[in-house]
Protein backbone atom coordinates (compact mmCIF):
# COMPACT_ATOMS: atom_id res chain seq x y z
CA UNK A 1 0.00 0.00 0.00
CA UNK A 2 1.16 3.31 -0.44
CA UNK A 3 1.99 5.61 2.05
CA UNK A 4 -0.28 8.31 1.69
CA UNK A 5 -3.33 5.61 0.90
CA UNK A 6 -6.24 6.42 2.94
CA UNK A 7 -6.54 2.74 3.95
CA UNK A 8 -5.71 1.72 7.60
CA UNK A 9 -2.77 -1.28 7.27
CA UNK A 10 -3.58 -4.56 8.63
CA UNK A 11 -1.79 -5.77 11.42
CA UNK A 12 1.61 -5.86 10.05
CA UNK A 13 2.71 -4.53 6.57
CA UNK A 14 1.95 -7.48 4.60
CA UNK A 15 -0.31 -10.16 4.50
CA UNK A 16 1.22 -12.67 6.55
CA UNK A 17 1.88 -16.20 5.41
CA UNK A 18 -0.50 -18.71 7.54
CA UNK A 19 -0.84 -22.73 7.86
CA UNK A 20 -3.95 -23.85 6.23
CA UNK A 21 -7.21 -23.77 8.71
CA UNK A 22 -6.16 -20.30 10.17
CA UNK A 23 -8.16 -17.08 8.70
CA UNK A 24 -5.48 -16.52 5.40
CA UNK A 25 -4.37 -18.78 3.16
CA UNK A 26 -1.70 -16.86 0.75
CA UNK A 27 -0.97 -20.51 -1.61
CA UNK A 28 -2.35 -22.72 -3.80
CA UNK A 29 -0.25 -24.90 -6.16
CA UNK A 30 1.79 -22.50 -8.09
CA UNK A 31 0.17 -19.31 -6.83
CA UNK A 32 1.03 -17.57 -4.49
CA UNK A 33 -1.24 -14.33 -3.08
CA UNK A 34 -0.35 -11.55 -1.74
CA UNK A 35 -1.06 -7.39 -1.00
CA UNK A 36 1.41 -5.13 -3.92
CA UNK A 37 4.00 -3.23 -1.61
CA UNK A 38 7.37 -3.69 -3.87
CA UNK A 39 8.32 -1.34 -6.47
CA UNK A 40 8.76 -3.88 -9.09
CA UNK A 41 5.34 -5.14 -8.92
CA UNK A 42 3.65 -1.94 -8.82
CA UNK A 43 5.86 -1.44 -12.31
CA UNK A 44 4.60 -4.82 -13.36
CA UNK A 45 1.27 -3.70 -12.39
CA UNK A 46 1.48 -0.87 -14.65
CA UNK A 47 2.24 -3.35 -17.71
CA UNK A 48 -0.46 -5.51 -17.29
CA UNK A 49 -2.99 -2.86 -16.77
CA UNK A 50 -1.77 -1.71 -19.92
CA UNK A 51 -2.25 -4.95 -22.02
CA UNK A 52 -5.66 -5.61 -20.40
CA UNK A 53 -7.12 -1.77 -20.22
CA UNK A 54 -5.46 -0.22 -23.61
CA UNK A 55 -4.57 -3.30 -25.95
CA UNK A 56 -7.33 -5.73 -25.16
CA UNK A 57 -10.84 -4.15 -23.87
CA UNK A 58 -9.38 -0.72 -25.48
CA UNK A 59 -11.08 1.21 -22.87
CA UNK A 60 -7.91 3.95 -22.89
CA UNK A 61 -5.76 5.44 -26.13
CA UNK A 62 -2.33 4.28 -26.24
CA UNK A 63 0.30 6.27 -24.93
CA UNK A 64 2.84 4.21 -26.83
CA UNK A 65 4.52 3.98 -23.58
CA UNK A 66 3.70 0.23 -22.86
CA UNK A 67 2.41 1.08 -19.34
CA UNK A 68 -0.91 2.67 -17.91
CA UNK A 69 -0.77 4.74 -14.50
CA UNK A 70 -4.78 4.17 -12.92
CA UNK A 71 -6.07 7.13 -12.32
CA UNK A 72 -6.72 6.40 -8.42
CA UNK A 73 -3.10 4.81 -8.10
CA UNK A 74 -2.18 6.79 -5.21
CA UNK A 75 -5.51 5.46 -3.88
CA UNK A 76 -5.37 1.68 -4.35
CA UNK A 77 -4.63 -1.08 -2.63
CA UNK A 78 -3.48 -3.64 -5.58
CA UNK A 79 -4.06 -7.41 -4.57
CA UNK A 80 -1.31 -9.61 -6.68
CA UNK A 81 -1.24 -13.29 -7.60
CA UNK A 82 2.03 -14.26 -8.29
CA UNK A 83 3.86 -17.15 -10.17
CA UNK A 84 7.25 -17.05 -8.65
CA UNK A 85 8.41 -12.82 -8.87
CA UNK A 86 5.66 -12.75 -12.07
CA UNK A 87 2.85 -11.08 -11.33
CA UNK A 88 -0.30 -12.88 -13.67
CA UNK A 89 -3.22 -11.48 -11.69
CA UNK A 90 -4.16 -8.29 -9.82
CA UNK A 91 -7.36 -6.71 -8.88
CA UNK A 92 -7.25 -3.25 -7.12
CA UNK A 93 -9.73 -1.18 -4.00
CA UNK A 94 -9.80 2.20 -2.44
CA UNK A 95 -12.47 3.65 -0.28
CA UNK A 96 -12.23 7.06 -1.32
CA UNK A 97 -15.41 8.79 -2.82
CA UNK A 98 -16.35 10.21 -5.12
CA UNK A 99 -15.92 6.86 -6.31
CA UNK A 100 -15.49 6.16 -10.48
CA UNK A 101 -18.49 4.22 -10.52
CA UNK A 102 -20.93 6.95 -9.30
CA UNK A 103 -20.87 8.87 -13.12
CA UNK A 104 -22.58 5.53 -14.19
CA UNK A 105 -25.56 5.79 -11.12
CA UNK A 106 -29.10 6.95 -12.42
CA UNK A 107 -29.17 7.56 -8.60
CA UNK A 108 -26.30 8.31 -6.31
CA UNK A 109 -28.00 7.92 -3.16
CA UNK A 110 -28.18 4.08 -3.59
CA UNK A 111 -24.31 4.12 -2.42
CA UNK A 112 -24.62 6.78 0.07
CA UNK A 113 -26.95 4.95 2.79
CA UNK A 114 -26.38 5.22 5.85
CA UNK A 115 -24.44 2.71 7.56
CA UNK A 116 -22.33 1.87 4.22
CA UNK A 117 -18.67 1.63 4.00
CA UNK A 118 -18.02 0.63 0.48
CA UNK A 119 -14.85 -0.80 -1.34
CA UNK A 120 -14.83 0.18 -4.77
CA UNK A 121 -13.11 -2.83 -6.91
CA UNK A 122 -11.07 -2.12 -10.06
CA UNK A 123 -9.00 -2.82 -12.69
CA UNK A 124 -9.82 -6.76 -12.57
CA UNK A 125 -6.91 -8.38 -14.97
CA UNK A 126 -5.88 -11.32 -15.29
CA UNK A 127 -3.05 -13.05 -17.98
CA UNK A 128 -4.98 -14.70 -21.01
CA UNK A 129 -3.52 -18.02 -20.53
CA UNK A 130 -4.06 -17.97 -16.42
CA UNK A 131 -8.34 -17.11 -16.54
CA UNK A 132 -9.18 -20.49 -16.22
CA UNK A 133 -7.57 -21.53 -13.00
CA UNK A 134 -7.82 -20.96 -9.77
CA UNK A 135 -6.34 -17.04 -10.18
CA UNK A 136 -9.77 -15.54 -9.62
CA UNK A 137 -10.91 -17.23 -6.44
CA UNK A 138 -7.63 -16.49 -4.92
CA UNK A 139 -7.74 -12.62 -5.25
CA UNK A 140 -11.60 -12.11 -4.18
CA UNK A 141 -10.15 -14.52 -1.15
CA UNK A 142 -7.71 -12.07 -0.18
CA UNK A 143 -9.97 -9.14 -1.38
CA UNK A 144 -12.76 -10.34 1.28
CA UNK A 145 -9.83 -10.79 3.83
CA UNK A 146 -9.06 -7.52 3.93
CA UNK A 147 -12.38 -5.99 3.82
CA UNK A 148 -13.96 -8.19 6.82
CA UNK A 149 -10.36 -7.38 8.48
CA UNK A 150 -10.85 -3.44 7.85
CA UNK A 151 -14.65 -3.46 8.41
CA UNK A 152 -16.04 -2.56 5.15
CA UNK A 153 -19.89 -3.50 3.95
CA UNK A 154 -19.95 -3.42 0.34
CA UNK A 155 -18.28 -3.54 -2.98
CA UNK A 156 -18.57 -1.70 -6.06
CA UNK A 157 -18.04 -2.64 -9.60
CA UNK A 158 -17.92 -1.20 -13.09
CA UNK A 159 -18.67 -4.73 -14.26
CA UNK A 160 -17.29 -5.35 -18.41
CA UNK A 161 -20.54 -6.22 -19.81
CA UNK A 162 -19.24 -9.69 -21.54
CA UNK A 163 -18.21 -10.40 -17.87
CA UNK A 164 -21.84 -10.03 -16.37
CA UNK A 165 -22.50 -13.36 -15.74
CA UNK A 166 -19.04 -13.96 -13.71
CA UNK A 167 -19.93 -10.85 -11.51
CA UNK A 168 -23.46 -12.37 -11.04
CA UNK A 169 -21.68 -14.94 -10.04
CA UNK A 170 -19.88 -13.65 -7.31
CA UNK A 171 -23.17 -12.02 -5.76
CA UNK A 172 -22.91 -8.67 -7.30
CA UNK A 173 -26.21 -6.85 -8.60
CA UNK A 174 -27.31 -4.49 -11.33
CA UNK A 175 -27.88 -0.79 -10.46
CA UNK A 176 -27.90 0.87 -13.70
CA UNK A 177 -27.90 0.23 -17.51
CA UNK A 178 -24.74 -0.50 -19.06
CA UNK A 179 -23.02 2.89 -20.59
CA UNK A 180 -19.66 3.41 -22.51
CA UNK A 181 -18.40 3.23 -25.97
CA UNK A 182 -18.51 0.21 -28.51
CA UNK A 183 -16.35 -2.66 -27.27
CA UNK A 184 -16.24 -1.30 -23.80
CA UNK A 185 -19.44 -1.19 -22.05
CA UNK A 186 -19.54 -1.40 -18.30
CA UNK A 187 -22.85 -1.91 -15.80
CA UNK A 188 -22.71 -0.51 -12.61
CA UNK A 189 -22.64 -3.35 -9.99
CA UNK A 190 -23.08 -3.72 -5.80
CA UNK A 191 -22.49 -6.88 -3.66
CA UNK A 192 -22.39 -7.12 0.43
CA UNK A 193 -19.57 -8.24 1.68
CA UNK A 194 -21.96 -11.25 2.57
CA UNK A 195 -23.71 -11.53 -0.95
CA UNK A 196 -20.35 -12.74 -1.85
CA UNK A 197 -19.25 -15.10 0.77
CA UNK A 198 -22.56 -16.77 0.06
CA UNK A 199 -22.04 -17.06 -3.57
CA UNK A 200 -18.54 -18.08 -2.97
CA UNK A 201 -18.73 -20.41 0.18
CA UNK A 202 -18.66 -23.75 -1.97
CA UNK A 203 -15.51 -22.56 -3.80
CA UNK A 204 -13.99 -21.49 -0.42
CA UNK A 205 -13.92 -24.66 1.02
CA UNK A 206 -12.94 -26.56 -1.89
CA UNK A 207 -10.47 -24.17 -1.62
CA UNK A 208 -9.27 -24.46 1.68
CA UNK A 209 -9.28 -28.56 1.41
CA UNK A 210 -6.74 -28.21 -0.96
CA UNK A 211 -4.51 -26.01 0.40
CA UNK A 212 -4.52 -27.93 3.45
CA UNK A 213 -3.84 -31.39 1.10
CA UNK A 214 -0.58 -29.48 -0.13
CA UNK A 215 0.29 -28.83 2.95
CA UNK A 216 -0.27 -31.61 4.21
CA UNK A 217 2.31 -33.11 1.63
CA UNK A 218 4.88 -30.30 1.42
CA UNK A 219 5.48 -31.85 4.97
CA UNK A 220 5.44 -35.07 4.35
CA UNK A 221 9.09 -36.53 4.78
CA UNK A 222 10.63 -38.25 1.45
CA UNK A 223 10.35 -41.89 1.04
CA UNK A 224 12.56 -43.80 -0.74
Amino acid sequence: MHKDAPIAEPHSDRLEETTPGNQFIPRLGRFRFKRADRPEEFEQIHRLNYRTFVKEIQQHSDNGEGRLVDKFHEWNTYFLAMVDDRVIGMLSVHDRAPFSIESRLPDRSVIQQPGMRPLEVRLLAIENDERHGPVLVGLTYVMNYFAREHGYTHYLISAVVEQIPLYRHLGFEPLGPAQGKPGAMFVPMIATLGQVDAHMERTMVLWERRAAREATAAAAPNSD
